[in-house]
């Protein structure tokens, strides 16, 4: 599919939007979320020092990428949070999602299950796809409520596989068939 990316603006609620991000939203407050560990902990990203330079770089990627969508998503006009559907893999109509929530006044509201629904229902009409994955933390009891809510189910539990603070945890693969099992 060849995204018109001015065009995908997907309404979640009356004060909620998401959209595809572009060079203009790379701000210093979108960076100063990548740098905070209390933000970034459940992530890859709590490990790399990011620059305004590589977070243009970044976003100039997703936004000319023709198998991934990164949408900001925005209450009323002030960006709050991304998430992401991608890599797209065409052959078994899978992608992959990813979120997170950088404003932490916006945490515990419920947006990040109602932006998933929203990408979910985006991707199944819009791009054909039939599986959606995605992995978190086993101690990220956020981001497993988000997922059981969107009706995720657990596909693997990898025991032990990553360190996080001083410990070894297990991470959780999840799945969304759609119209499968």
């Amino acid at each position: 599919m060849q995204k018109d990316l001015n065009k995908i603006l997907l309404s979640i609620d009356k004060n909620l939007y998401m959209r595809i991000i572009d060079i203009n939203d790379v701000t210093s407050e979108y960076l100063s979320w990548l740098n905070n560990y209390e933000i970034t902990k459940f992530t890859e990203q709590k490990n790399i020092k990011h620059t305004i330079k590589s977070l243009e770089t970044y976003v100039l990627e997703k936004f000319n990428s023709k198998n991934n969508f990164l949408f900001g998503i925005f209450y009323f006009n002030r960006h709050i949070g991304n998430i992401k559907l991608g890599p797209i893999e065409n052959i078994d109509s899978s992608a992959e999602v990813s979120f997170l929530i950088g404003n932490k006044d916006f945490w515990g509201k419920g947006i990040t299950t109602k932006a998933l629904k929203r990408l979910i229902e985006f991707g199944i009409k819009e791009l054909a796809i039939k599986k959606f994955v995605a992995g978190y933390y086993s101690n990220n009891e956020a981001s497993a409520r988000v997922f059981k809510k969107c009706l995720f189910k657990v596909k693997k539990i990898n025991k032990k596989f990553k360190k996080f603070e001083g410990r070894t945890i297990d991470t959780v693969s999840v799945e969304l068939i759609i119209g499968g099992e």
